[in-house]
């Protein structure tokens, strides 16, 4: 739980902080959450990142679908097909 929060600091100081001194600084050495290190990222895998950029643009296309029909972005849809010639999805 504690990385998570770590995650969410960065996003969320004052709450983070709160929780982090409410649980977890008397089981720590560090004064606050913010001067916790996070842990370094190995390689970054370039098809993991496309397969995201292309995730991004399928979801863009179905809100500017539902967009053009002024339909609710919580309205559920009958059929969805997504084709892609990408061989990251497997």
């Amino acid at each position: 739980m504690l990385s998570i929060l770590k995650l969410y600091a960065v996003y969320v100081p004052h709450i983070t902080e709160y929780i982090y001194q409410s649980l977890f600084r008397q089981y720590e050495n560090t004064v606050s959450i913010h001067l916790l290190r996070r842990k370094r990222l190995g390689t970054i895998d370039a098809n993991l990142l496309a397969y995201g950029t292309e995730l991004k643009q399928a979801v863009c296309a179905m809100r500017r679908y539902k967009s053009a029909r002024n339909q609710s972005m919580k309205a559920e849809i009958d059929f969805l097909e997504i084709q892609t010639v990408s061989s990251r999805i497997e």
